[in-house]
């Protein structure tokens, strides 16, 4: 799982330009509303190491092709569904 901060379009997480991605350990929560609230929670950390990077004189872009995969808020009948998993899995 990880945070990418990206320059968005009209689309459902969609944008070319991505400024930077990175890779977030969730693996301690066992239910998607705890892992969610702890990846929202981790916003402004985002926001403020994206502002940095923007500030550069000349801030690099990786460019997003469309093959990365994309995330959906998760409906609530599903995310029910996983979190039974999870606590099978325990």
């Amino acid at each position: 799982m990880g945070i990418t901060v990206f320059f968005i379009d009209t689309g459902i997480d969609t944008g070319a330009r991505i400024l930077m991605s990175e890779a977030v350990d969730i693996s301690s929560y066992t239910s998607v509303t705890e892992a969610k609230e702890y990846l929202f929670n981790l916003d402004r950390i985002f926001f403020r190491k994206a502002l940095a990077l923007l500030a550069e004189s000349e801030p690099s872009f990786q460019l997003n092709d469309g093959t990365g995969p994309r995330y959906f808020v998760m409906s609530k009948l599903f995310q029910g569904v996983v979190d039974q998993l999870l606590q099978a899995r325990d």
